[in-house]
């Protein structure tokens, strides 16, 4: 990630951003400079980062601010001066960036650990002229607003928000089946956050996903031509079954897609046709089933807060020899307030397709970019190549209306 500027991290007691309801929060509140990796969005601190130097301020309400002769350590979760004395009650309130001339970029802290914190932009604070630092004035506003500023943020998983929830967004390249996937996944893992990946970092303590599971796919032809695609059945293993439904004449960019849960357990063919045709009213036939693994790598763009997959699988279809093996770059979800951000997506999503592609092509990997579907591929290996949707760019003009 690029090198930030002034960036000022404020420590203070807990309730500053959750009152209990008592007498306000007072006390002595710590100001001190660090480094911090991200972008407009997001950004981390780790702690081993905090200078060593006395570089610290302390902040009262009706003191302003005062330098103080002391280092900071942040351990365990435990604030502590000069290595030695605790501060229990003390936690990371706030990182204040000064990317605007006018004004303070607010960051409030939304995952803690021991090793680093992951922190979520939240407001502007303009300025009547530059700060080199937080002035007391800024720091009075930041406090006085806490509370509401971790009312947007302070809910951990529960606010994200994914664009077109009813609709997958996503770009397929397919890949030569004795590739070595793992490998592949890993070392495009290792790219993420620099070069022309350096405005992206690994998804905060999410970044490699592992994946594997059973699928059994039904054709779906009707009863309209809105309803045809497909519907898998795929096993949990806590029980029942997650169903997959892709709605889709063309393999391309963006596809209908929802999922539901069934609970039946341990299902045979028979009743998960007998689910499909009556209690769904679809017009359907099963194609085969296929064992899927898949490697993700996780990374979300601290300028946009959005979320994406680079992901690598491998599917096995029953009765079929040769494999097929994708590498698939997917919009997941974003972080923040619902917002209109189609384009932002769909241009990160091609800035991450033209990176991908050019990785593989200096390794000299070969890929096809055919927006190949799985269900296209068993449709073919069981009824002929000449069977299944149209595939390739054409898909991707007639949903978004973009080459």
């Amino acid at each position: 990630m690029p090198e930030s500027r002034s960036r000022w991290l404020l420590f203070g007691p807990w309730q500053a951003r959750y009152p209990t309801g008592g007498a306000p929060s007072v006390g002595v509140h710590r100001l001190i400079r660090i480094h911090a990796d991200g972008g407009h969005f997001t950004r981390v601190v780790t702690w081993r980062q905090l200078p060593d130097e006395p570089s610290v301020y302390h902040y009262s309400a009706g003191n302003g601010l005062v330098p103080a002769d002391e280092t900071l350590r942040y351990d365990g979760l435990i604030l502590s001066v000069h290595q030695s004395r605790e501060l229990p009650d003390a936690m990371p309130l706030a990182l204040l960036a000064d990317d605007s001339p006018d004004g303070w970029d607010v960051y409030l802290p939304i995952r803690l650990g021991p090793v680093d914190a992951l922190f979520h932009r939240v407001d502007r604070l303009a300025t009547k002229h530059h700060e080199p630092q937080p002035s007391a004035d800024t720091l009075d506003q930041v406090l006085a607003q806490l509370p509401d500023y971790s009312k947007t943020v302070g809910s951990h998983e529960c606010w994200y928000f994914k664009h077109d929830p009813d609709y997958e967004y996503e770009h397929k390249l397919t890949l030569d089946p004795d590739l070595d996937i793992y490998s592949l996944t890993r070392d495009i893992h290792n790219e993420i956050g620099h070069g022309d990946l350096r405005r992206y970092r690994a998804e905060y303590r999410n970044d490699f996903e592992l994946w594997q599971f059973r699928n059994h796919m039904f054709e779906v032809t009707g009863p309209a031509d809105t309803d045809r695609g497909y519907l898998s059945f795929i096993p949990r293993l806590n029980g029942g079954y997650t169903l997959k439904r892709k709605l889709f004449q063309h393999d391309g960019f963006r596809r209908v897609e929802r999922k539901t849960y069934w609970p039946q357990t341990h299902a045979t063919l028979d009743e998960m046709d007998t689910h499909v045709r009556q209690r769904l009213g679809l017009d359907a036939r099963y194609l085969g089933g296929f064992d899927r693994i898949r490697f993700d790598d996780m990374l979300e763009s601290a300028d946009t807060g959005h979320i994406y997959s680079l992901m690598t699988d491998r599917c096995t279809f029953t009765g079929h020899r040769i494999p097929l093996q994708q590498l698939e770059i997917e919009y997941i979800r974003s972080r923040g307030d619902v917002r209109d951000c189609q384009r932002q997506i769909v241009s990160e999503l091609d800035h991450l397709k033209t990176w991908t592609q050019t990785f593989l092509d200096n390794r000299g990997i070969g890929y096809t970019a055919d927006y190949r579907s799985k269900y296209t591929h068993l449709r073919q290996l069981t009824s002929g190549p000449g069977q299944g949707p149209v595939t390739g760019a054409g898909a991707v003009s007639e949903t978004l209306g973009h080459a």
